[in-house]
C-alpha cells in the first residue's frame, strides 16, 4: 500500500485534520499545563483532542473532567476504571484506533507545548511534502517545577530531514514533538507482527520511517518533563538497559540488512552495559556479557567497540576488574 493510498483511506470530508492524543497516569500536578497547550493552538482547521487517563489513583481524571466542563465539545475524555497497561493493553494503539484526523499529534500528560503555532507549522510542512511521514522538533528538558535542567533535546540545532537509520541508533524524536500521518491500524499491526515492544513510541517512529522520511524543526516548541514518576527518569539502569535490549531485539528481526546491523550493535552495547550493573548476580552478569559478544560477528564486535566506543571499552574494563 502506497503512502497516497494509506492517506486516502483515513481521510474523509468533515473530519478533524489533526487528532491530539494525550496519555496520562498520575499526572495530577501536570495535566492542566498539557491541556492548556492543546487549547491555545491557533489553527485554521478542526482539531480533535483525545485525553486518556489510565485509572490514576490521584486527581488526574478530576482535572480532565473539569476541563471538559470549561471547554464543552473540545475534549474527548477516555477515563479508565481499571489500569489498561497492567492488563497488557497498549494505550497508544487503542487511542490511535480512535483517531479520526488526517494527522496525529502526541503529548503525554506530564509534558506540554510552548508554541501556539506548533501544529499549524508542522501540518503546513507535511501538507507541502507528502512524502514526509513524521515531523518533530526540539523540546526543553525541565524538572517538576518547570525549570530547565538540561539542554534542549535532541542536540540537533539545524532544521533537517532524517531517516530510519538516524532513529534506529538513537531515539532523537521526543514524543511531545511528534505530528505524523494517520494510517490504518492494520498496517501498523501487519508490520510489527507478533512482536511485543517494551515501549510504545520508538517502534512507531521506526515504522513511520518505513513509510516516508522525517523532518526536524530546530525550534523548541514543547517541553519534556523529567521527574520521579516518568517512564524513563524513574527507571533504574537495569530496567533502562532491558528496555533497550527488548527494542533492539525486535528491530534485529524486523529490519533487513544493513539496517538490522545498527540494532545488532546497539544490542551488543546494551548487553555489555547490563553486564556491568553490580545489582546483577554473577551468573546474570556473565550471561549478559556473553550475549554482548554473540550479538555481533566477532570482527564487527571488536571493530565497533574498540575503535568507535570509548564508553563501551570503559565498561568492559570495569567488568573485567570486578571479576
Amino acid at each position: 500500500m502506497t503512502m497516497q493510498e494509506i492517506q486516502t483511506e483515513v481521510t474523509m470530508p468533515s473530519l478533524p485534520k489533526v487528532t491530539i492524543i494525550c496519555m496520562s497516569y498520575n499526572h495530577e500536578k501536570y495535566i492542566a499545563r498539557a491541556l492548556d497547550g492543546f487549547l491555545m493552538q491557533e489553527v485554521d482547521f478542526p482539531l480533535e483532542i483525545i485525553v486518556h487517563d489510565d485509572a490514576s489513583p490521584d486527581g488526574t481524571s478530576d482535572i480532565i473532567r473539569e476541563y471538559q466542563k470549561r471547554f464543552p465539545g473540545r475534549i474527548d475524555a477516555v477515563l479508565q476504571e481499571e489500569n489498561q497497561v497492567q492488563k497488557g493493553i497498549s494505550n497508544l494503539s487503542m487511542l490511535t484506533a480512535q483517531a479520526r484526523g488526517r494527522y496525529v499529534a502526541l503529548c503525554e500528560g506530564d509534558d506540554y507545548w510552548l508554541d501556539p503555532h506548533k501544529l499549524r507549522r508542522q501540518v503546513a510542512y507535511m501538507e507541502a511534502h507528502p512524502e514526509c511521514s513524521i515531523c518533530s522538533h526540539r523540546v526543553l528538558r525541565v524538572d517538576a517545577e518547570d525549570q530547565d535542567i538540561l539542554e534542549p533535546w535532541p542536540l540537533i540545532e539545524e532544521a533537517r530531514e532524517y531517516s530510519i537509520k538516524d532513529v534506529l541508533a538513537l531515539n532523537i524524536i521526543p514524543t511531545a514533538s511528534v505530528v505524523y500521518r494517520n494510517m490504518p491500524l492494520a498496517v501498523w499491526r501487519q508490520w510489527r507482527g507478533d512482536h511485543k515492544f517494551t515501549m510504545g513510541d520508538w517502534p512507531l517512529w521506526v515504522f513511520l520511517l518505513t513509510q516516508g522520511y522525517g523532518f526536524h524543526f530546530s525550534e523548541s516548541m514543547g517541553a519534556y518533563r523529567i521527574h520521579h514518576g516518568g517512564f524513563w527518569s524513574s527507571a533504574s539502569k537495569i530496567v533502562s538497559a532491558k528496555r533497550y535490549i527488548g527494542f533492539h531485539s525486535c528491530m534485529v528481526q524486523l529490519m533487513d540488512y544493513p539496517l538490522n546491523r545498527i540494532s545488532r550493535r546497539q544490542l551488543s552495547f546494551w548487553y555489555l552495559s547490563l553486564s556491568a550493573c553490580p545489582e546483577l548476580s554473577r551468573i546474570e552478569e556473565l550471561g549478559a556479557f556473553c550475549r554482548s559478544i554473540t550479538s555481533l560477528h566477532p570482527l564487527d564486535y571488536f571493530a565497533h567497540f574498540y575503535t568507535r566506543s570509548r564508553r563501551a571499552a570503559k565498561i568492559l574494563l570495569r567488568w573485567l576488574s570486578l571479576r
